[in-house]
């Protein structure tokens, strides 16, 4: 079928069609290698689709769906919180992480329901590209820059590149439980299953796999429902995978331990220099910045001064029971989206973004397996935004971004709904 697909694909007639094709598909195959790439590709998307025109028509196709007009609403909106932030330059508006959320609809205006397939096929040769090497790291064939072989994660970080490896692993083993591939494609599909799965659990991002363990849970839901095959594939499946991660992975077995001795700490030390512990900082921190004001919780702080307000908080010495790493904590964001998002634009721009989310949640796809994927992609994403800022990154970004405008194209009124095959 994957071969088959790339054939047909072609096919194209319409020149800009083509072009926004072929760019996607570099797009998605070049997520999880390269920087670089993924900026340039992104830039030459938006560069085409100026110079295609058809604006009145783009612009009306947008302005009929509610939920890319909620996605805009929110948008706008954190514009709006700078408002109410401090030494904001054009520089800084013009750096807002949320304004790249605007290639979704702009996405949405020239991709084709019909290119779903060879687009995810793409994403998923990329992973297989990145895990040569990553493999090659682990056990030491060649180096790449000064990546670890103790955590082979050539391209990125670790916390993000096992969001990457989760969502691709649970991709493949829907497929292998789904209905829509036959027997050829599923056992083809297996042995890479298990190779992604390997790679997610000897790099030393816990958010992936942790991630996975509720996708799993999700995915065999969505397959058997509340069933005796889906109780027994969850007491034997996970089990299965997790005990043999942590008697094979010196690395998964060190993370475990850390993530132990770091609640310790937490609990009976009150330290919080561990990366656990500087999440729960954060937490604390905000807690105190938002129950300032009443403002604060319900418009935020503004975009531009998440960083000053903890700035504030730290120099009170508000918390001197806690051990707390000052320096990291000025240095860095939340390291949690939901955190971030509060801070900078309250309650009202959270809500924006959650009903943006409830939609891709409750809408009607062509396919099944286009909905599976859906609700599989968000609950990696969402678990993965507990542990940073994912929207302001631009690997998971752009990940979040393309997978979310195939979900756009996938979407049918439930009045009109068509199943087919693709």
């Amino acid at each position: 079928m994957l071969l088959k697909s790339f054939a047909s694909s072609l096919k194209i007639d319409n020149k800009y069609d083509k072009i926004y094709f072929y760019l996607f598909l570099l797009l998605a195959f070049s997520l999880p290698l390269s920087r670089a790439a993924i900026s340039l590709f992104v830039l030459l998307i938006i560069f085409v689709w100026f110079i295609e025109g058809n604006f009145r028509e783009k612009f009306s196709k947008i302005y009929e769906n509610k939920a890319l007009l909620v996605l805009i609403a929110f948008v706008i909106y954190m514009d709006i919180t700078l408002l109410w932030s401090h030494n904001v330059t054009l520089k800084v508006f013009a750096s807002v992480d949320y304004h790249y959320l605007l290639f979704i609809p702009m996405s949405y205006t020239i991709l084709k329901r019909e290119w779903t397939d060879k687009i995810l096929t793409a994403f998923i040769f990329g992973m297989l590209a990145s895990e040569i090497v990553s493999y090659g790291i682990y056990f030491k064939l060649w180096t790449y820059k000064h990546v670890s072989s103790a955590d082979p994660t050539p391209f990125m970080s670790h916390v993000w590149y096992s969001m990457f490896l989760s969502f691709t692993s649970i991709l493949l083993l829907s497929r292998i439980f789904s209905n829509y591939y036959d027997k050829k494609e599923k056992l083809l599909s297996i042995p890479f299953f298990l190779t992604v799965t390997i790679n997610l659990f000897i790099t030393g991002g816990r958010t992936g796999q942790v991630a996975f363990l509720f996708a799993i849970i999700i995915m065999l839901f969505i397959h058997y429902k509340a069933s005796f095959k889906m109780l027994f594939y969850i007491i034997v499946l996970i089990p299965i995978i997790y005990v043999t991660a942590y008697l094979y992975s010196n690395t998964f077995q060190k993370k475990v331990s850390q993530t132990i001795k770091s609640i310790e700490k937490i609990y009976s030390k009150k330290d919080l220099t561990t990366s656990l512990g500087i999440r729960a900082s954060y937490i604390i921190i905000s807690s105190e910045i938002l129950k300032q004001n009443s403002t604060n919780i319900i418009f935020g702080v503004g975009y531009n001064d998440v960083h000053s307000e903890i700035d504030k908080i730290l120099k009170n010495k508000i918390y001197k029971e806690y051990k707390l790493d000052e320096k990291f904590i000025r240095g860095h964001n939340t390291h949690n989206q939901y955190l971030q998002l509060l801070l900078q634009g309250g309650v009202v721009g959270c809500i924006l973004l959650f009903i943006f989310f409830i939609y891709i949640f409750k809408a009607t796809y062509y396919r099944q397996e286009i909905q599976d994927i859906s609700v599989l992609f968000l609950v990696v994403f969402l678990f993965s935004s507990l542990v940073d800022t994912i929207l302001e990154l631009e690997f998971p970004r752009t990940l979040f971004m393309v997978m979310v405008s195939l979900f756009f194209i996938n979407m049918v009124d439930n009045k009109k709904l068509v199943k087919e095959k693709l």
